[in-house]
């Protein structure tokens, strides 16, 4: 079946384009796990161990020998990407009645994206709430949970940031809260004293940046509802303290080679849409296709702050 789908499919050049420039703001995975390319769906991409990260020595004396870089930092590891795909029904009339075709085209692309980036929310999640990912991870004790008055979050977060440049020999510069350990710190007693004089009164992103000196925190947002309709929370009272690799400049490609906690990597070329009807042709879909997977390949850059809350 999956075989003749794909050659009943044909590629839309405008619901590609529609599928390339979506993006669900709530979804933070890719803060973690930026997007690299790749031109194989399985090969080997560098691991980078604690090493990679650190700077050497570059001076060579007169008549002294070249200075080796020792690979011990780097070791390959294996990676198979997986294929999501979702397609959304557009009925004949329904396109016949709506204003222009690309309005409808837009919403489905909307929908069928949705779901095929909350399905990579969910596995970033998993990867960066699994302490065995991680250089170094710790489970807050009561006394310094973030929804405890008396604790002292800000030099909590501060110790793990140190840890992660004790490792790496440089400072995270991404930390991803939960929503609920977001909550607490904005309700904390102690952070809200920090910030009593500033003009909005109230604890931001923007704020915590400048109090934890991280270039960016962002908050997880992303809701799940399983098959018996319960909401609950992607991401869970935790914080994520990772060095990321920067963004390359405009026009520039990510590279895997560049050393960093984690990347998702997608196939070159992705994601593609389509369309492709129904038998009876009553029935066309919108067809979104993307080829990606994220793994850590980094872990002594992070450190993981796990059930911040009561």
């Amino acid at each position: 079946m999956a075989g003749r789908l794909e050659q009943l499919r044909v590629a839309d050049p405008v619901i590609t384009s529609l599928a390339r420039g979506y993006s669900n703001s709530d979804m933070v995975g890719q803060v973690l796990f930026p997007v690299a390319e790749v031109p194989k769906e399985a090969g080997r991409i560098p691991q980078f161990g604690k090493d990679a990260f650190k700077d050497a020595s570059t001076v060579r004396a007169v008549r002294a020998g070249s200075n080796i870089i020792s690979p011990e930092g780097i070791t390959p590891i294996e990676f198979t990407l997986e294929e999501h795909n979702q397609a959304y029904p557009i009925d004949i009339r329904e396109r016949e009645e709506a204003e222009g075709s690309v309005p409808l085209q837009m919403f489905a692309v909307k929908t069928a994206q949705d779901r095929i980036q909350l399905a990579h929310e969910l596995r970033c999640a998993e990867l960066a709430q699994t302490a065995a990912n991680f250089g170094g991870s710790d489970t807050l004790a009561s006394g310094d949970k973030f929804t405890n008055n008396n604790s002292d979050p800000v030099a909590i977060i501060r110790t793990a940031k140190l840890a992660v440049r004790r490792r790496i020999g440089r400072n995270p510069n991404t930390l991803l809260l939960g929503a609920a350990a977001f909550e607490a710190l904005s309700a904390h007693p102690k952070l809200l004293a920090r910030i009593q004089y500033s003009q909005l009164g109230v604890v931001t992103v923007d704020l915590l940046q400048a109090i934890l000196g991280i270039p960016r925190v962002v908050v997880g947002e992303a809701i799940k509802v399983n098959k018996a309709g319960v909401a609950s929370d992607v991401w869970g009272d935790n914080a994520i303290l990772a060095y990321v690799a920067p963004a390359p400049q405009p026009g520039v490609t990510r590279s895997i080679y560049e050393p960093s906690f984690g990347y998702t990597l997608r196939k070159k070329g992705y994601p593609v849409g389509g369309t492709w009807s129904s038998a009876d042709k009553k029935i066309e879909y919108a067809d979104i296709t993307d080829i990606l997977k994220p793994q850590v390949v980094g872990g002594d850059a992070g450190h993981l702050l796990f059930d911040t809350n009561a």
